[in-house]
């Protein structure tokens, strides 16, 4: 059924914002995006050294109960969910859906992860409404006082389960190429404040990133300014790799080409990954 998903990732700290904010948000968003309203929320509970998982229909009164469970709540997280119609696994068949985590990895960052049926997605809204999106839910962040740490956009096909891809976790479908980034990001995402996973179709980057204060307008000149789109200040304002202290953040995606992992432009990926330090070596 579904074939492949377009997932969107904010990996961002400060204390800001909460899960109850991001509910919020969002579904406001999916109305927006779909028409339509999310069917589940889930999330897991640890009391007395049990973990139990709840996955409840999307109402009011379940968002007032998981704000009442939120003490217990692991990791404070929580997914939101529309499922494509005749579904068969909830966790391939994804129309829309919004994970959330407040322990990505040992620095305490937090992380979104949104989740697009390709195909669904393409019949409601151009290739462009993607970065578009990312860059509203990057500023959505910013303006509930949260930094942005990191970030990119890019599709796989959904029996790999990309949503677990992201937390490092592998499965039988992955090819060896995408077992070696797996790898690379478990044991590297640690630093995402100062070094980028690889080169997907979308990043966001600080001035944390770049090598160089100046490598920020060679990528313009390099992506194309339109692709190049700010999202809190001047990435490249405080200087390079090794700045300290609060950071402006840019979306750039690749100009045309493909979302798909690894199916990238090759020769724009390597030009562009001179600007970073990357876990994944082109």
């Amino acid at each position: 059924m579904a074939k492949e998903n377009i997932l969107l990732v904010v990996i961002f700290q400060g204390a800001g914002s909460g899960p109850l904010d991001h509910i919020r948000y969002f579904a406001d968003r999916v109305k927006g995006l779909f028409g339509t309203g999310f069917e589940e929320l889930s999330y897991s509970t640890l009391v007395k050294g049990r973990l139990k998982t709840k996955t409840v229909k999307f109402t009011d009164a379940n968002v007032e109960k998981f704000r009442g469970d939120l003490p217990d709540v692991v990791d404070k997280g929580f997914e939101l969910l529309t499922l494509l119609p005749g579904w068969e696994f909830k966790s391939r068949d994804k129309r829309f859906s919004v994970s959330y985590n407040e322990e990505f990895n040992q620095r305490g960052d937090r992380i979104l992860t949104i989740s697009l049926n390709k195909e669904s997605w393409l019949a409601m809204h151009s290739a462009g409404k993607v970065s578009e999106l990312y860059v509203e839910i990057a500023r959505h962040i910013t303006e509930k006082g949260g930094e942005l740490v990191y970030g990119f956009v890019f599709s796989m096909a959904s029996e790999k389960l990309p949503g677990l891809f992201i937390s490092g976790i592998g499965n039988d479908h992955l090819s060896s190429r995408e077992e070696e980034w797996l790898e690379a990001w478990t044991d590297g995402k640690g630093q995402c404040d100062r070094k980028i996973w690889t080169v997907f179709w979308g990043n966001l980057v600080t001035s944390r990133h770049f090598k160089r204060p100046e490598d920020l307008d060679r990528l313009r000149m390099m992506v194309g300014e339109g692709n190049v789109h700010e999202v809190n200040g001047g990435a490249g304002a405080n200087g390079a790799n090794g700045a300290t202290g609060p950071t402006g953040a840019v979306f750039f995606n690749l100009p045309g080409g493909s979302w798909v992992l690894g199916d990238e432009d090759k020769r724009m990926r390597k030009g562009v990954a001179g600007f970073f330090d990357v876990l994944v070596k082109l």
